[in-house]
């Protein structure tokens, strides 16, 4: 019996994949960093949470797509290095609203 293998992805367009996915979370923390510095200094400290925190966590949430892609072998990272590195995020997101 022969093997059925499925169709693998051509290098160029999970490179294509990779850069856009790379360049949209770019954009997404970026919006996020944004949205601190001005809501703290506009509005204080004590509204950062509360101006930031539905966006934080869809973008945080977002960011799961890079332990499955490590998971596949999209990615080429470690995998404990991505669920470490996503759990600290999501764990100073919660500091940071029970700080203020």
């Amino acid at each position: 019996m022969s093997e059925v293998k499925p169709p693998k992805t051509s290098p160029a367009a999970l490179q294509y994949f990779l850069i856009l996915y790379n360049a949209v979370s770019a954009t997404l923390w970026s919006v996020v960093l944004g949205r601190v510095l001005t809501i703290g200094l506009v509005f204080g400290l004590s509204r950062v949470y509360s101006g930031t925190g539905n966006f934080l966590r869809w973008t945080q949430t977002l960011a799961i797509l890079e332990i499955i892609f490590s998971a596949t072998g999209t990615l080429h990272r470690e995998l404990l290095s991505g669920l470490s590195k996503d759990h600290t995020a999501a764990g100073d997101g919660i500091s940071i609203r029970n700080r203020w």
